[in-house]
């Protein structure tokens, strides 16, 4: 079943880029639910921001990596990840930077254009977007992800690819997204990203996920857990400047 799903999501990836559908009320209905379940639509929008720390393995490239990292976010499109002992990006709405050791180095348009992809799949995660009028919802199906029931909802905007989301049917916590980015490890290759979220604890009022595995094209691609973890309503804008 849960392969059978995963084919129907891949396929749908694939076709939805630039579709929008009609609103499907079934899935606004779960939308709403979720939302809910995070203290309602306005709570999440007071906190746009998050720091946090991560210690986890990449493995992108093959073999596990253990990494740490530190990170800032403003959504939808401002970004900062320091690798500790690596290298440094930065993403701020039209301006991009990478930095290694002492040198500095400006995104190109191509690299920026595959980081806010990235950026894009968090922002449909943030529930926060869905209320308005170019996100398109329908039903995706059901699942069960980590031992839970989860029912999904397809969400669809012109221009960008599907993001599929994977709701806990008894509380609404989303437990599972997937979409199409672009993977820098295979000279910026479409892959299928999948994101699962577990081990939920409250920040503000808000349940957060604080780990968290994601997958690209049925591979394991990082595995991670979050701490020191805060949301906040604004960052200074030099959380963001170039570095």
């Amino acid at each position: 079943m849960r392969r059978h799903l995963c084919l129907i999501s891949i396929v749908g990836l694939i076709l939805s880029v630039g579709s929008v559908k009609a609103d499907d009320a079934k899935a606004r209905q779960t939308v709403d639910k979720a939302i809910k379940a995070l203290g309602g639509a306005d709570k999440i929008a007071k906190y746009p921001c998050s720091t946090f720390k991560e210690k986890g393995t990449y493995y992108g490239m093959g073999d596990g990596v253990p990494y740490e990292g530190v990170y800032a976010v403003h959504l939808p499109d401002r970004f900062s990840m320091e690798i500790q002992g690596a290298f440094k990006l930065v993403v701020n709405g039209k301006q991009g930077w990478t930095k290694s050791g002492d040198a500095t180095k400006e995104m190109t348009a191509e690299e920026l254009d595959v980081s806010k992809g990235n950026l894009y799949h968090g922002w449909v995660a943030s529930l926060v977007p869905l209320k308005e009028k170019e996100y398109k919802l329908s039903e995706f199906g059901a699942d069960t992800i980590n031992g839970r029931a989860a029912v999904g909802v397809n969400v669809n905007r012109e221009g960008r690819p599907t993001v599929t989301l994977l709701f806990d049917k008894e509380n609404g916590l989303l437990l599972k997204s997937s979409t199409i980015v672009r993977s820098p490890e295979n000279n910026n290759k479409e892959v299928v990203e999948e994101t699962i979220y577990s081990e939920f604890k409250e920040v503000e009022g808000i349940p957060s996920a604080t780990k968290v595995l994601i997958n690209r094209d049925g591979k394991k691609f990082v595995e991670t857990e979050y701490s020191e973890y805060k949301l906040l309503e604004k960052l200074d804008d030099s959380v963001f400047g170039k570095p």
